[in-house]
């Protein structure tokens, strides 16, 4: 027993487990489930259980539909061409900077989402990427390489801020050379 509590005090499970047991009492009360009999109360349950599931997808299309805004937004901004890739989330732009196409990807894989810069075809990033300040401060991930820098965002929308703000810089650094 002693070894369990001493698990459940490494994983934080206990305080996980009261929790959980705090939120459900909150909505037993909220939905005054005490006041009637035990049917109903399933019943009950699994109608705003369906609710909520509802009101998740429509908020799920709701925050798609704003990045699509976003990235409309970015296009204009910039006034650059973003290619929608055959994912539903991906993008990309190529820019010629100094004779070198360079590409931003705005993606996901099993990792989570992230923001990349390539060239193509694939070889060596260039002096003017790999020593600019901005760009490493925003693409400084610990598993780059010479040929791409990358960073993995913690959601969608922090990885398509990161893409807006390494398109202007790379925007920049065409204009000054």
């Amino acid at each position: 027993m002693q070894f369990v509590d001493f698990l459940n005090y490494i994983y934080n499970t206990r305080e996980n487990d009261k929790f959980k047991m705090d939120i459900q009492k909150f909505l037993g009360e909220q939905l005054k489930l005490n006041d009637i009999d035990l049917v109903e109360q399933l019943s009950l349950v699994e109608d705003k259980k369906s609710d909520v599931e509802e009101l998740a997808s429509q908020l799920d299309d709701l925050y798609w539909s704003k990045i699509k805004e976003y990235i409309t937004a970015i296009r204009e901004k910039y006034h650059v061409p973003i290619v929608r890739e055959d994912d539903k989330f991906s993008f990309h732009c190529e820019i010629i900077i100094d004779g070198i196409s360079v590409i931003l990807s705005l993606s996901h894989d099993r990792d989570g989402d992230f923001c990349m810069i390539e060239t193509k075809p694939k070889k060596r990033l260039p002096k003017f990427i790999t020593e600019d300040f901005d760009i490493s401060e925003e693409l400084n991930d610990i598993k780059n390489r010479s040929n791409c820098i990358w960073k993995y965002g913690t959601s969608y929308r922090e990885s398509l801020m990161r893409f807006d703000r390494v398109l202007g810089r790379l925007l920049d650094i065409k204009n000054n050379l």
